[in-house]
Parts: C-alpha cells; structure tokens; sequence
C-alpha cells in the first residue's frame, strides 16, 4: 500500500510497479483539498470502477504521519515552550478529521506537545485541505488569541490561507507559521515569501524510487505475498529560507494551455 503520498508520488509508483509487472494496490489520495485534486481523484475512482484490482499488501511506501506531527511539535516547543517568553498559544489546523494524515499527525503532535505545561493548544479545527477554510479558521484564532505564537498545518497549500491571515493581521514576525507537505515549489515559495516560519517535506518525490527499491527487494527475496510486511518511509527534511529552493522543490506542473483554431 501507498501512505502518506502525494499524486507525483502515485505517479512515480505505480509506475515501477507496473514495470516490474506487479499488482498495485488501488487506493485514492486522501488529502485532496483541490478542486483539481478532488476531479483526479473522481477520474481515478472512475477508471478502477468495475474492474478487478490485485492487491500488493506486503509492503508500505509513504511519510511516517507519526513522526511528521512528531517532529513539527518538538520544533513548535522550541519557539515556544518553557524559557522562550512567548504566551505558548499554539494553532493546530487539520486537514479532514478522518484522513490518516490527520489521525495520525495530530497524535505526533498531541503526544509532543502535552510534554511541556507552557504550551496550551488555543485552536484544534480542521480546514478539509482548503485554504480558504484555514484563512477563515484562523483570522477567527489571531483575533481572540492576539498572543497566539506558533500555527501548525497539515497540509502547505491549505496551511497558505492560515499564513495569509496570520500575516492580514499584521502578525507574521510574531506568529510562527509551520506546515507539512509533499515539497512542492508552491509551498517553498510560501517559505521565501516569509509565510512559513519552516517546512517539513516528507519528500514525495522519492515515494516513485522507493516504491521501486521496494518491489525489487521483494522479487529479489522471493517472498510470498503475506508472509511479510516492510515499510519504506521517506525522510523528513526540513525546509527554510536557506534551503527551500533547487532540488528540494519539485515543479508544479502547469494545466495545459488551449490553443484557439483558425
């Protein structure tokens, strides 16, 4: 199975998979927050329908959702937890209550947080991946918390609308805006822009190569499908002004642009 992906990281997968002429496991992206997510993931329900799909369940590829939240809280005590004289109010935005990306980030983070008495978690909302949702969410928070030291997104693009809030309110220097994601070059340009205080890219683009490692691993061990299960997860990097740029920001595809006929 695929965890914690983005859809180059599906992409990239399924890909290797299918080259090596093995089963892939059918299973739609969970954090689509898009308008444009949410058609791929109807478009990709609707070529599955009716057809018989071979399940891979002895291998895992994706982000640790865990140590993600895990390790945006522990930075989040840094700024603001004992001995750094900020008020300790934390924001917490999830993404849809129910998705693995939040179940599982925000037990990290809970588990992180609740070891420091200074930090009080002020606001726990989930936006639904939409940053129009976040921006509303937290220009709510910013106005009855106007101490308010540190937002935590689960998601880059719909933690943006937060950090727009954040910085409407004239408070983007004294708010520290983090979120996670996929690593696209959308969301280090909300890191040079200064909306986000840092990034934490759990790196999709490396979901396609380790898929790849994963199933060669695995033909080359002769396993029998069931008798085992490995998990392959990427490595968390941190992004900020000093590296969120070349190689640590995957491209954006842009929608193809119509060509009007004569």
């Amino acid at each position: 199975m695929t965890k914690g992906h983005s859809w180059a990281g599906i992409a990239a997968s399924l890909a290797a998979l299918a080259w090596l002429g093995l089963p892939t496991t059918a299973l739609a992206q969970e954090e689509s927050g898009t308008k444009t997510a949410h058609e791929l993931r109807a478009d990709y329900d609707k070529d599955l329908k009716g057809k018989t799909i071979a399940f891979l369940p002895i291998a895992t590829v994706g982000a640790d959702w865990y140590e993600v939240g895990r390790i945006l809280a522990e930075d989040v005590v840094k700024v603001c937890g004992t001995g750094s004289g900020t008020s300790g109010e934390v924001q917490i935005v999830q993404g849809e209550l129910a998705a693995a990306a939040s179940v599982d980030q925000i037990a990290g983070v809970m588990d992180t947080l609740k070891k420091d008495s200074a930090i009080k978690v002020v606001s726990n909302q989930a936006a639904n991946w939409d940053a129009n949702n976040a921006l509303n969410i937290t220009a709510t928070v910013i106005l009855q918390h106007p101490n308010l030291c540190a937002s935590i997104g689960f998601w880059g693009i719909m933690q943006s609308g937060a950090a727009q809030a954040i910085r409407n309110a004239g408070k983007i220097e004294q708010v520290k805006v983090y979120a996670s994601g996929e690593g696209s070059q959308l969301d280090c340009d909300q890191v040079a822009q200064g909306n986000f205080h840092k990034f934490l890219s759990y790196t999709a683009t490396e979901q396609g190569h380790d898929a790849f490692l994963a199933a060669e691993a695995l033909l080359e061990g002769g396993t029998k499908p069931g008798t085992t299960h490995k998990e392959f997860y990427t490595r968390p990097v941190w992004l900020d002004k000093a590296n969120a740029s070349g190689a640590n920001c995957y491209p954006v595809p842009k929608p193809p642009t119509s060509t009007a006929s004569n």
